[in-house]
This record gives structure tokens, C-alpha cells and sequence, in this order.
């Protein structure tokens, strides 16, 4: 990692007895303490804590699913500007009870998830030896696939070509 690039940002985590990573950013002045998690979808934030430093939902809550097996009720948040180090930088999260997973955050707790959409949009690499997160200062644009449009309408399939695809025969 080379920490010299101009546009890149480290700032240290500690390891929870649980084994996660947690980061602290700070939000109007006041300290959040995030897991930094790669598999998570989104970048999360508890409900309670989003309440408690005034980070405002949009919208009516919804069910939401993947996080093991249940369901859970999440909101969107309005998006919000925390330090991470020096960087001001924008999270866009969503809010959710994490009641059922405060203790990976250690003693403190945790407010949060950093979740995929801040690691790859920033380019973040996490360094275990020096116990450090790097990223990019500014997120990079999103990618977006290009529009494919067929020329023409696909031929339709005989009745007999369908029925040999519904039960996997070849013809």
C-alpha cells in the first residue's frame, strides 16, 4: 500500500474482542463507531443512534432481508458528511435496528456499519499488520453498463422447443 499517493487517506482501527474491525468517524463533532464490514450491502446506521445525533430517515420503513434469516425493518436516511480522518466524505445509509449485533463493536458498541458501497466507491484497502484502513479522499463515479438493445425481436419458440426447454431435453 503506498501510503504517499496524495489522494489517500489511512486512518487506524482497533480489532473488538469480537474480531471485528471498528473504525471511528465523527459526525457534527461527536464520535461513531462503525464496523467496517465488506459483505454488507449497504452502509448502515442503528436506528437509535441515528436518532440520537439527528441523522433524518426518508420515507416509511420496509422489510428488508439478508441479514441471516429473518427479516428486519429498515429506512433510508438522508445522506450525511462524517470525518473520516481528515476527509469530509458523504455516507449514504440506511437505518436499522442492530440491537442483535452491538456487541461485535466491542465495549463501546457500535453505531454502524461501513459497509461495500464506501469500501469500493473510495478504493479502500484494509491493512490487518498495520491495523489501518486506506481510501481514496474523493468516491469514484459509478459505473454503469451500457443500454443493449436487440435489432430485431428474437424468434419465438415452437410449441415443441418449448416444452423440450421446460423439461431440459434437447432436441
Amino acid at each position: 500500500m503506498n501510503k504517499q499517493e496524495p489522494d489517500r487517506i489511512v486512518v487506524p482501527f482497533k480489532i473488538s474482542r469480537s474480531g471485528h474491525q471498528v473504525v471511528i468517524v465523527t459526525f457534527k463533532g461527536k464520535p461513531m463507531r462503525l464496523v467496517i464490514d465488506s459483505a454488507a450491502g449497504a452502509n448502515v446506521v442503528d436506528i437509535d443512534s441515528a436518532e440520537r445525533l439527528g441523522i433524518k430517515a426518508i420515507g416509511k420503513r420496509k422489510d428488508t432481508s439478508g441479514l441471516g434469516t429473518s427479516s428486519h425493518k429498515t429506512i433510508n436516511l438522508t445522506p450525511f458528511k462524517v470525518f473520516l480522518g481528515d476527509a469530509a466524505v458523504v455516507l449514504e445509509a440506511i437505518g436499522l435496528d442492530l440491537k442483535h449485533v452491538k456487541s461485535a463493536g466491542g465495549k463501546g458498541g457500535l453505531d454502524g456499519l461501513l459497509g461495500a458501497p464506501f469500501l469500493i466507491s473510495h478504493r479502500a484497502t484494509i491493512d490487518f499488520q498495520s491495523k489501518s484502513l486506506s481510501f481514496t479522499r474523493s468516491a469514484q463515479p459509478k459505473k454503469t453498463s451500457p443500454r443493449i438493445t436487440p435489432k430485431a425481436d428474437p424468434p419465438k419458440a415452437t410449441p415443441q422447443k418449448a416444452v423440450a426447454k421446460k423439461i431440459g431435453k434437447r432436441e
